[in-house]
């Protein structure tokens, strides 16, 4: 774990070793001088291959219309078609309310994942504000007892108020929420 305290008015360098994987390097020309990037990926043992449990929330409102809904369309599409048998999932939409479709958390097996895949190409931006703190204490206590364990894997473009309110609420769950940000300016901040 890294963190960082104050203002950061110089180059922050972090080295680390041993890490087996495949690296990248670049280095071109900026201007009359020199720009690198460097990065890794690195070749890590995979702790738990215990099936997933996952929650998909969409964000449906208005200003999701036009290119941000259908980046979240494909984000749906290509999230199920990974998923295994094994696996459990729910899609959920919201704007002003909250639709969980059915049958709700289940094992992805076929049929389900072909019903995800389907309910999410029929996904639109006609639900109304963005009420993700609404969203969120609904999906939270989606799925029963099974549901308050499982991630939840929300997409929206994060144009909502009352920003620490939903981040209060979602450190106050016992289920870990990842954010795909979609759209040409998300509220990235708040996300």
């Amino acid at each position: 774990v890294v963190s960082l305290d104050g203002h950061l008015d110089r180059d922050f360098v972090v080295v680390v070793d041993g890490l087996a994987g495949r690296p990248l390097a670049t280095l071109a020309r900026d201007g009359d001088g020199w720009v690198a990037l460097a990065s890794f990926l690195p070749a890590l043992d995979r702790a738990d291959d215990a099936p997933l449990t996952l929650k998909v929330l969409v964000d449906c409102s208005g200003s999701m219309a036009g290119d941000s809904i259908g980046q979240a369309r494909t984000a749906v599409a290509r999230l199920v078609e990974r998923l295994s048998p094994d696996d459990r999932v729910s899609v959920s939409a919201f704007g002003s309310s909250v639709v969980h479709a059915p049958p709700g958390l289940r094992k992805a097996d076929a049929a389900h994942r072909a019903a995800c895949l389907g309910w999410s190409e029929a996904l639109q931006a006609d639900l109304g504000g963005t009420e993700i703190e609404g969203a969120l204490a609904s999906l939270f206590g989606h799925g029963g007892a099974e549901g308050r364990h499982a991630d939840v894997f929300m997409i929206t473009d994060g144009e909502t108020w009352a920003g620490d309110a939903i981040v209060a609420l979602a450190r106050a769950q016992d289920q870990r929420v990842f954010i795909v940000a979609v759209g040409a300016s998300p509220a990235e901040s708040l996300l």
